[in-house]
């Protein structure tokens, strides 16, 4: 052979062979929540003055994190079903305050108005409820 050597050819082949098998197979699947969900929301207004001293930004900030809750799979028009719903949205409104809990520990950013992580999961999940309430309305009047 002349240009390329045997052992170049056989590395050659070896890695395409290698390479094949890989790219034909299909990709993972990816969930992604789609238009049917409902957002549930956290916030907190937690103060930052310890580490933004001398600056008056440091003393009011709004953290807040979010948790798309799909309802697709659901029938609406089944009671079975919007009960299903509404634990999901309670769900992530405990997921979602959890996640500001570990990201603002109240120890470090202490909360302004008071509030405790108890009353972040019940406005988050008040909030959800009140989306989830039009989204059940809208399915069950068709």
């Amino acid at each position: 052979m002349t240009g390329i050597s045997r052992f170049h050819l056989s590395l050659l082949l070896g890695i395409v062979a290698l390479a094949a098998p890989a790219t034909a197979q299909p990709a993972a699947r990816v969930w992604n929540p789609g238009p049917e969900s409902v957002v549930v929301n956290g916030t907190a207004f937690m103060s930052f003055r310890g580490i933004l001293t001398g600056s008056h930004i440091g003393q009011a900030i709004a953290v807040s994190a979010h948790v798309a809750v799909p309802y697709g799979d659901l029938n609406l028009t089944r009671a079975p079903d919007v009960d299903e719903f509404g634990r999901r949205i309670h769900v992530a409104a405990r997921l979602v305050c959890d996640q500001l809990d570990r990201k603002y520990p109240v120890s470090l950013y202490p909360v302004l108005d008071g509030s405790t992580g108890e009353d972040c999961v019940r406005a988050s999940a008040a909030e959800g409820m009140v989306a989830a309430n039009q989204v059940i309305a809208s399915k069950q009047q068709r």
